[in-house]
């Protein structure tokens, strides 16, 4: 925007220089001073801009030799010879100077819109965007015309200093005076203003316009501004209404059916949002997250083997994650296979020692009858937590299993002192007893 911005302000100050005798031809001009305005332009017609400012910067001086009333009456002091000077200081870049010139000419004559317009240049150039938005204000305050676009200068200018209440002020000024007038690209500027302000819904409309009537790549970009909106201001129907649109629209495009995916999670629409989330993955390589999620909902589906397919995927590429190890070891527990699924707790604990995975090979190799190498893990897991009440109770079963009922007591004893196992491991030292007795 700034380039762009910047493109316009050039355009006024030219026409402030082309326009610069004309404005001042309108008022009564002494003679010595049209005189000096006019050798102080031959010279700049021929390139010696240096000379003409030196040739005024002279006839000012003259003022300081004579009273103030003869001063005045022979045009030394008179504003069109300051705002000349600082045409053509700000021709030759030298804007501090400039902006002294024209300050001088507005206050002898503060409704020179030429001045301001030029004054808010330099402030521009100066990177000073408080004065470039007053000046450009006073600027179209001051004008005949009234031209919008000099209040959407000073509304931009106050905006890049982050003024965006005074900002907001001049916009809806803008907005009132000049409805009919507003560029497209205005209203950019205008959204950024009330986000500045957190005026999200207020705004909403603008991103709307230019979500619809932007095209190629800034349409895209205002596309997913206003999905982002719609998502962040609840508004839940409009945005899955609108994520459908948008993947029918522009089908290849894969972010808007990620974001579709996403919005049928939030809905609840597990297998809405698995076929968005497929489409997303033909359209463009998926990251880990993003095939873990896959993974996920096809888990969720009840179609695990495809989820192990994609947890492999995640793991080949390199990102090792216990919490994947054990979803496929799930998944392959969903498929009845607890062979591959302990292979994979296998694989898992090669990588780090995990106390899930490692219950989760206690209780496989449990299930599968594998007592003894049962019985070998949760000790090893009591060893190494010993607040792990659930450990304890198995290792008391897997101890019963192999026929070492003493051990098989003091294990469920020490389950015994934990809660959540308090009646079962009660339940198990009863039945010991009972044996024991007969």
């Amino acid at each position: 925007m700034k380039p762009y911005f910047l493109y316009l302000i050039i355009i006024i100050f030219l026409s402030a220089l082309t326009c610069s005798a004309q404005a001042t031809s309108e008022e009564s001009i002494p003679i010595a001073a049209s005189l000096i305005l006019f050798k102080a332009g031959q010279l700049v017609s021929e390139e010696k801009t240096e000379s003409a400012i030196d040739l005024l910067e002279k006839f000012k001086a003259k003022a300081e030799e004579i009273d103030a009333k003869t001063a005045a009456k022979k045009g030394y002091t008179h504003y069109s010879i300051d705002f000349t000077l600082g045409n053509y200081y700000l021709m030759l870049s030298q804007t501090q100077k400039a902006i002294l010139c024209y300050q001088t000419v507005l206050e002898k004559k503060a409704d020179l819109s030429d001045a301001w317009l030029n004054l808010a240049k330099c402030h521009y150039d100066l990177n000073q965007m408080r004065g470039a938005g007053n000046a450009f204000l006073k600027g179209y305050e001051t004008s005949a015309q009234k031209s919008a676009v000099y209040l959407y200068y000073s509304s931009v200018s106050y905006m890049m200093a982050e003024d965006y209440k005074e900002a907001y002020s001049i916009s809806q000024l803008l907005l009132k005076a000049h409805s009919q007038e507003i560029e497209l690209s205005w209203k950019e500027s205008l959204v950024q203003i009330m986000f500045g302000l957190e005026k999200y819904s207020e705004a909403l409309p603008f991103i709307e316009e230019l979500a619809e009537k932007n095209t190629g790549k800034k349409r895209k970009a205002w596309q997913e501004v206003l999905l982002s909106q719609y998502i962040m201001l609840q508004m839940d129907e409009k945005a899955f209404s609108y994520a459908g649109w948008l993947t029918q629209e522009d089908t290849l495009e894969p972010k808007w059916w990620k974001a579709l995916c996403h919005l049928c999670l939030s809905k609840n629409q597990l297998e809405n949002g698995l076929a968005a989330l497929i489409i997303y993955g033909f359209l463009t390589p998926m990251s880990d997250d993003e095939r873990s999620l896959m993974a996920d909902l096809y888990m969720m589906a009840g179609i695990p083997a495809k989820a192990i397919m994609h947890y492999e995927a995640v793991l080949k590429e390199g990102s090792i994650s216990m919490e994947t190890y054990k979803k496929i070891a799930q998944g392959f527990l969903r498929m009845y296979d607890p062979e591959a699924a302990l292979s994979w707790v296998e694989k898992g604990l090669a990588q780090e020692e995990d106390t899930e995975l490692l219950m989760l090979k206690g209780n496989l190799l449990y299930e599968t009858g594998h007592f003894q190498e049962a019985a070998q893990t949760y000790e090893r897991l009591c060893r190494e937590n010993k607040d792990c009440g659930h450990a304890f109770l198995m290792l008391g079963y897997a101890l019963w299993n192999i026929g070492d009922i003493n051990k098989a007591q003091k294990a469920f004893k020490k389950a015994h002192s934990f809660t959540k196992e308090k009646k079962s491991a009660h339940q198990a030292l009863q039945q010991l007893a009972k044996l024991n007795n007969n």
